[in-house]
Order: C-alpha cells, then structure tokens, then sequence
C-alpha cells in the first residue's frame, strides 16, 4: 500500500499553530487591520507634519481706496484797470464857455451821466494781464500783430457818445475796422447801432438810396424814381444824360429848400453838382 501525502491548508495550519480553532483566524485579520490603520495614521501625521513645515502663503497687500480728487476752482486773472477821463463845457461869465473834466473808472457811469462830453480818454494801468475782449477788439480794429498801445484809443471811443462814429457812423472799411474793434470792447454801448450799420443817411448810402456830388450810372449805381434833396441849397445842377453823352434833360436852380428830379428808366446816367444830396422818395 503506497503512502498518501496529506496536504495540509495554509488556513487550517494557521489554526493549527493558533491552538487549531477559527479564533486564530479573526486575531490575526484584527492585527493587520490595527497595523493598517496605524500605517495611515502615521502616513496622515507626516502629511500635516509637511504641511505646517511649508512657508505661509504671503498674501498681496490690499488695495489702498481711491482717494477723491477734486477739481480746483479756476481762478479769474486780475485784469488791467482803466481810468477815464472826460472833458465837458461849462458856460463862464464872459459868456463862453470852460472846459472841465471828471474822472471815471468805468465806461457805464460815462453813459449814465447827465452831461454831454465832448472828449474822453482812457488810461490802461495796473500790473495784470489785457483781457480776451481786448485783445480780440485791437485785432478787430488794427490787424495783428497786437499793438498794445492803441487800446487807451479804442477804451477812449468807447467811452464817449458824441464821436463821429457814434453821431455819423464809419463811412469807409478802416473806419468800419475801428468801430468794430469798439463794439468789441463796449457791445452795449448806447449808438452800438450807428456804429455797426452807420447812421440812417449812412445806410440809405449804402442801400443806394442817398446821392451826393457826381455822376451815376442809372440802373446800377442808382435806379430809376423821384428823388428830393433839402436844406440850404444854392446854385445846384443837374442833368439827366443818354448813352452817347446828349444832356436829356438838366437845371439849374440858385437857391432853393428843397429840389425834386425824376430819373427815367430809359436813362443812361444823372450828374449832381452843389445840391446836397439828393434821397430817393418814390
């Protein structure tokens, strides 16, 4: 009879070498359980260990706030002052008359005033600066570049109210530049009017409505219709002419207040000569 080996289970040994029961069996899965679980908790240990050995996180300094800014408030440049000075007539016991005058430091107290000034000037003085409208009324009046020195003559016709450009009007384009340069300074002033758009003769001269002395072209530099002039006239002619020269017809009057000429359509040209000035009424 041949030997029959006996194979002996790694789990029954276990038992076997446990005392030969299951107990062996559940001491030794708790050993391992407990060598496991120690294995982890070590390992989570040096984990935190590595953590608390890392630099702290450096953290970005915060933002400081915005900060408000505000705008500062523009403060005006002191201008130069001006000082007036006008001069008016008095009545003196021989009967003629004295020139007195009165200072003033603004133009609007000139206007206001109840007497007639027959001439002002003006003085810029003081350490500030010229002022946009001054500069603006020299280019105005005089061109560039700026001449300074002329503003006390354009605040001096300003100031006044009986200048020849206030009582007449400009009647040429430098006269007009000058007035212009004026109304820059002063557009309030009382005759601002006369001064842009000349007096009413001015404008019916500019309208070809007003002739004086000469000889005009009829139906380009003056229409046909009735004309009058008035005043003192003395030894006044005048003649109504055809293309080729032929005096259509003409008079003459020595002395007279007021002379009427009626211009043809079919005119070629009139000539005035001493009778004022002859204004278009029909």
């Amino acid at each position: 009879m041949e030997e029959v080996g006996v194979i002996v289970p790694v789990a029954i040994a276990a038992v076997v070498i446990l005392g030969g029961t299951a107990t062996g069996i559940v001491i030794a899965n708790k050993a391992a359980q407990a060598e496991a679980a120690a294995a982890a908790k070590a390992a989570a240990e040096e984990a935190e260990e590595a953590v608390d050995d890392q630099p702290a996180e450096v953290q970005a300094p915060a933002s400081p706030e915005p900060t408000a800014t505000t705008t500062p408030t523009p403060v005006a440049p002191v201008l130069k002052a001006k000082v007036f000075s006008c001069g008016y007539e008095v009545p003196n016991e021989s009967g003629g008359s004295t020139t007195k005058s009165e200072i003033f430091k603004d133009v609007h107290e000139i206007w206001a005033s109840d007497k007639t000034f027959t001439k002002c000037e003006a003085q810029v003085i003081g350490g500030g600066t010229y002022s946009t409208e001054e500069t603006t009324a020299l280019k105005t009046a005089y061109g560039e570049p700026v001449d300074y020195r002329k503003l006390s003559l354009l605040w001096g016709m300003c100031a006044e109210t009986t200048h020849f450009y206030q009582t007449n009007g400009p009647i040429n384009e430098v006269q007009q530049a000058e007035a212009n340069g004026v109304l820059a300074l002063c557009p309030d002033h009382p005759s601002a009017d006369v001064m842009a758009n000349g007096s009413k003769e001015q404008q019916e001269r500019n309208a070809g409505l007003r002739f004086g002395a000469g000889v005009f072209e009829v139906g380009t530099q003056i229409q046909p219709g009735l004309y009058r002039a008035t005043g003192e006239i003395s030894d006044c002619y005048w003649e109504r002419l055809d293309a080729a020269g032929e005096i259509i017809d003409n008079n003459f009057v020595s002395a007279a207040t007021q002379v009427e000429l009626t211009i043809e359509p079919s005119d070629f040209s009139v000539h005035f000569t001493s009778c004022g000035e002859f204004v278009k009424v029909g």
